[in-house]
C-alpha cells in the first residue's frame, strides 16, 4: 500500500467517525454562500471585462472616464414621420420622460449639502445634483434643458433627487447657434419655437438635415429615424441593468404605428448579455442536474448515492459562485460555464467512489454498518490517489488562464481551479459521509455474468485493437497485432486531418452575434448602424499645451488645425470589406466651426476655422457664455483638455483591424509638439481582445499540457506511459477544434476555453483508467487482462 493510499485510508475512518459534524458543518458554510450570493454577487459582460488589463487604451480610456464620465450611451432609436407635428410632439414626451428618470441605485454618488441654501418663490425650477456630483438648475416646464440663469433672474429651490441622467440628447435639444440683432452670439435650440404649421415643419427640417453635426447622430438622412440618447453616471453592471430596463419600460410605452422605439448603445448591450447570460445559466443547471438525476437513477437505483453525487457538485458549484461573491468578483460570460462543467467533474469523481464502494461492498461479509464503514475505507484507499491526480490536473489547466491578458478569462481560470478543489474535497469528505448511512440495496451493481449494453460495448472497443481471447504472454498474435497496427493508422490519420482542419480556425468576436435574432437589443443596434450614424466609437483624449491664456489649452490655433486635419483623415477612411464605416464626429470643432460660421454669416456649409490663437479664444469664449453646458460636454472647464467622439459601424472585431492602425498613424502624423492627442474606445477594446485570443489559447494550453504531462509521469511511475497517456489527451481538443472548422464555427470568447477544458476532462478518464492499469499490472503482469 502506498503512502497516498494510506492517508485517504485514514481520510475515511476520520470522515465516518464524525459523519455528523462534517455534514452539519458543510451545510451551514452551504447557507452562508447562499446569502452571500443573495446579496453580493455581480456580473459583468461589459466590453471592458475583455480587454487587456494594463493596455494603453485601457489606461487613455480610464483618463478619458475620469474627465468626462461614461463613453458608452442609451440609445432610444425611433423610426417613423420625423419631422411630422405628432412624431415631434411623442418625441418631446419621450425626452422628458427619461430625462426625469429616477432611481435609487446604490452605486450612485447621492449629492453633499450645497454650498447655498438661496431659494425663491419659483415653482418651476429645482436644483438638482447632475452626473459630476455638482448641482444643477432644471426648469421643470423644459426638463430637456439645464437652466442658464442670468444675473436678474432667480435662482431656483435647491432639492436633491435620484436622477439618472446626466445628459440627454435628441432633436429635441439639438443646438442651434445664430447672433441677435445686437450680434451677440447665442445658443438656442432647433425646435425653438415649438414647430405647429407646416411652414415651421419646413424650417425645422432644413435646420436639421443642413446640420452635419446632426445628421448621422441624432438623425437619419432619410428623416424616417431619429434617437434620444442617456448618458448616466459610471454606475455597478447591476444598476446599469436597472436603468436598461427602466429605458426599455419608456420606450415600450411610447412604441406606436409611426412612432416604432428600440433601445440600443453599449450599455443596453451589456445589460441584455447579462440577462441571458443569467437565463442560461439557469437554463444550464437545471438540464444538468435533470439529466445528470437520470443518469444516476439508471447506474446506481439507489436515493442515497443519487442525492449524494448531486450534493457534491450542487456544494461546488453554489461555493465557488458565493466566493466569487464575497470576493467582489464578477461572474462574465467566461465564468458561468463553470457550474455546467462542475458538473462533469464532480459527477466523475462520484461516480468512481461509489462504483468501487458498491463493488466492494457487496463482496464483504459482516453487518451492515461494518460493510458499509469497510467498503468506504476501501473505496476512498483505492480512488483517492486518482481523484486527488485528476483535481490537479483539472487545477493545472484552468490555472494556466492564470496567465491570460484578459481578466474575465483569468478570473475564471481562478474560480475554476478554486471551484475544483471544493469539489475534490467533496468528494473525500461529504461523500463518503453520506453514505456512511447506506444500510441496504446494491446500489445498481449487476451479477458478474451478466452484461448491459455499456460492457458490450467496452468489450467491441477492446476487441478493436486486439483479440478478447488472448492470453496476454508470449507471441502476440498476428491478427491482434494487424488491429492493432490499423487502429493506430486510422486514428493518426483521422488526428491529422483534424490537426490541418483546426489550423484553418478564424478567430472570431462579437458580442452582437451571441444575441439571438430576433432580440429587440440586435434590431436596435442593425437599425443604428443602418440608419443613424453607428453603435461602435472611437474616442480621442486631447490634451494642449501646459499655462494659461493664448495658445495654451484647447485656445492653440495649430492644435485646433490638426484636429481638423485629423478628423477630415479619419473619416476618409474606406474599409476594404465594409466601405465607408465612420459617421459623424463630436467635438469642439463643431462649435468654434458654428460660431465662427454664424457671426460672418458664413453659408451653412461653410466650415472656416480662426486664423490664429486670438480667433480660437474669442470664438470659444464666446460660445461658452451663450452655451455653457454644450461646452462641458466637450471639454474641461479650464478648456485644458478635450475629446473627440468619432462614430463607427459596429462590425465584428477582426473587421477593426484595418481601421485602428490606421487612426493611430493619423494622430500620431498631425499631433502638434507639446499636446497629446491618445485613441480609445469600444473599437479598441474590441481590437485588443480579438488580437490577445489567439495567443492566450497557446499559451494556456502549452503551458496546461507541459505540468499535465509531468504530473501523468509523477502518477503512473512511468515515463513511457506518462507520454502514451497524453496521446488520447489531445485527440479531443484535435477532433473537436477539426470539427469546429467544418463546421464553420469560428473562435470566440464563449469557445476559446474548449482546448484546454476538454484536455482536462480527458486526463481524468485517462488517470483513472491507467491507474487500475498499473495496478492491475503489477498484480498480473499480463497487458491484455490489465486492459
Amino acid at each position: 500500500m502506498t503512502n497516498g493510499q494510506m492517508t485517504f485510508r485514514q481520510i475515511a475512518k476520520v470522515v465516518i467517525r464524525y459523519r455528523i459534524a462534517v455534514l452539519v458543518g458543510s451545510f451551514l458554510i452551504l447557507l452562508g454562500m447562499f446569502g452571500a450570493i443573495a446579496t453580493r454577487l455581480q456580473v459583468d459582460t461589459s466590453l471592458d471585462s475583455f480587454a487587456e488589463q494594463g493596455s494603453q487604451a485601457q489606461k487613455v480610456l480610464t483618463e478619458y472616464r475620469d474627465e468626462f464620465g461614461r463613453d458608452g450611451l442609451y440609445v432610444v432609436v425611433v423610426e417613423g414621420d420625423v419631422f411630422s407635428v405628432p412624431f415631434l410632439e411623442k418625441l418631446k414626451a419621450l425626452h422628458q420622460e427619461v430625462q426625469a428618470l429616477e432611481l435609487d441605485l446604490p452605486s450612485l454618488k447621492t449629492a453633499g449639502q450645497p454650498a447655498t441654501s438661496d431659494t425663491t418663490d419659483n415653482p418651476n425650477t429645482i436644483l438638482e445634483k447632475d452626473g459630476d456630483d455638482t448641482f444643477a438648475f432644471v426648469d421643470d416646464d423644459d426638463d430637456f434643458d439645464e437652466f442658464e440663469a442670468s444675473s436678474d433672474e432667480p435662482l431656483g429651490r435647491l432639492v436633491m433627487v435620484g436622477n439618472v441622467a446626466s445628459d440627454v440628447m435628441s432633436l429635441i435639444n439639438a443646438r442651434h447657434t445664430q447672433k441677435d440683432e445686437q450680434g451677440t452670439l447665442v445658443v438656442g435650440k432647433k425646435l425653438e419655437p415649438f414647430p405647429t404649421t407646416p411652414e415651421d415643419l419646413n424650417l425645422v427640417k432644413k435646420r436639421v438635415l443642413g446640420d452635419p453635426t446632426l445628421v448621422g447622430r441624432l438623425v437619419g438622412s432619410a428623416g424616417q429615424h431619429t434617437v434620444v440618447a442617456l448618458k448616466t453616471p459610471i454606475v455597478s453592471e447591476e444598476d446599469s441593468a436597472r436603468i436598461y430596463f427602466e429605458v426599455v419600460a419608456i420606450a415600450e410605452k411610447f412604441n406606436a404605428e409611426n412612432f416604432k422605439t428600440l433601445v440600443g448603445g453599449t450599455p443596453a448591450l451589456n445589460a441584455s448579455l447579462n440577462a441571458l447570460l443569467m437565463t442560461d445559466l439557469r437554463r444550464m443547471l437545471i438540464l444538468s442536474v435533470f439529466t445528470m438525476l437520470a443518469l444516476l437513477i439508471y447506474l446506481f437505483r439507489h436515493l442515497l448515492a443519487v442525492i449524494g453525487a448531486l450534493y457534491v457538485v450542487f456544494y461546488s458549484a453554489v461555493t465557488m459562485v458565493g466566493t466569487l461573491a464575497l470576493l467582489g468578483i464578477p461572474l462574465t460570460m467566461m465564468s458561468n460555464i463553470l457550474p455546467a462543467f462542475l458538473f462533469c467533474v464532480g459527477i466523475g469523481h462520484a461516480v468512481h467512489l461509489i462504483s468501487v464502494y458498491r463493488d466492494a461492498r457487496s463482496e464483504l461479509e459482516g453487518s451492515a454498518n461494518e460493510r458499509t464503514e469497510r467498503a468506504l475505507v476501501k473505496a476512498l484507499e483505492t480512488t483517492g490517489v486518482p481523484i486527488f491526480f485528476t483535481s490537479i490536473t483539472t487545477m493545472v489547466g484552468l490555472l494556466s488562464f492564470g496567465f491570460a491578458s484578459i481578466r474575465a478569462i483569468q478570473e475564471m481560470g481562478m474560480a475554476g481551479a478554486y471551484a475544483v478543489f471544493v469539489a475534490f474535497l467533496c468528494s473525500i469528505t461529504l461523500l463518503p459521509a453520506l453514505l456512511s448511512f447506506h444500510k441496504n440495496g446494491s446500489m445498481g451493481r449487476k451479477d458478474k455474468h451478466s452484461q448491459d449494453f455499456i460492457d458490450r460495448f467496452l468489450q467491441l472497443c477492446n476487441a478493436a485493437s486486439g483479440l478478447p481471447d488472448d492470453s496476454g504472454t508470449g507471441t502476440e498474435p498476428l491478427l491482434a497485432r494487424r488491429r492493432r497496427i490499423t487502429m493506430l493508422i486510422v486514428n493518426a490519420l483521422l488526428v491529422s486531418i483534424m490537426v490541418w482542419s483546426a489550423a484553418q480556425l478564424t478567430v472570431w468576436h462579437n458580442p452582437i452575434s451571441w444575441i439571438p435574432e430576433g432580440e429587440s437589443i440586435r434590431k436596435a443596434f442593425d437599425t443604428l448602424d443602418a440608419n443613424v450614424g453607428g453603435t461602435a466609437n472611437v474616442q480621442l483624449l486631447i490634451e494642449g499645451k501646459k499655462g494659461e491664456g493664448l495658445g495654451k489649452g484647447m485656445r492653440d490655433h495649430e492644435l485646433i488645425e490638426a484636429l481638423a486635419t485629423i478628423e477630415k483623415e479619419i473619416k476618409a477612411f474606406e474599409h476594404s470589406n465594409h466601405g465607408k464605416v465612420i459617421g459623424t464626429s463630436t467635438s469642439l470643432l463643431d462649435v468654434i466651426r458654428e460660431s465662427q460660421r454664424v457671426l460672418v454669416d458664413a453659408p451653412e456649409d461653410v466650415n472656416a476655422l480662426p486664423k490664429d490663437d486670438r480667433g480660437v479664444s474669442d470664438m470659444l469664449f464666446m460660445f461658452e457664455n451663450a452655451g455653457p453646458e454644450e461646452i462641458k460636454r466637450l471639454a474641461t472647464s479650464d478648456l485644458s483638455t478635450s475629446q473627440m467622439t468619432l462614430q463607427i459601424k459596429w462590425l465584428e472585431a477582426s473587421e477593426f483591424r484595418e481601421l485602428t492602425p490606421f487612426v493611430d498613424a493619423v494622430v500620431e502624423q498631425h499631433t502638434p509638439e507639446g499636446t497629446k492627442i491618445r485613441a480609445t474606445g469600444a473599437v479598441y477594446t474590441l481590437v485588443n481582445t480579438i488580437g490577445n485570443l489567439i495567443m492566450d489559447l497557446l499559451s494556456s494550453f502549452g503551458l496546461a499540457f507541459v505540468v499535465v504531462t509531468l504530473l501523468m509521469v509523477l502518477l503512473l511511475g512511468s515515463l513511457k506511459l506518462g507520454l502514451i497517456a497524453m496521446v488520447p489527451n489531445l485527440m479531443p481538443v484535435a477532433m473537436i477544434m477539426g470539427i469546429m472548422h467544418f463546421c464553420s464555427i469560428p473562435i470566440d470568447m464563449n469557445n476559446i476555453l474548449i482546448a484546454s477544458i476538454s484536455m482536462g476532462l480527458a486526463v481524468d478518464d485517462t488517470i483513472h483508467l491507467l491507474h487500475q492499469f498499473r495496478l492491475n499490472h503489477q498484480r498480473t503482469q499480463n497487458v491484455e487482462e490489465s486492459i
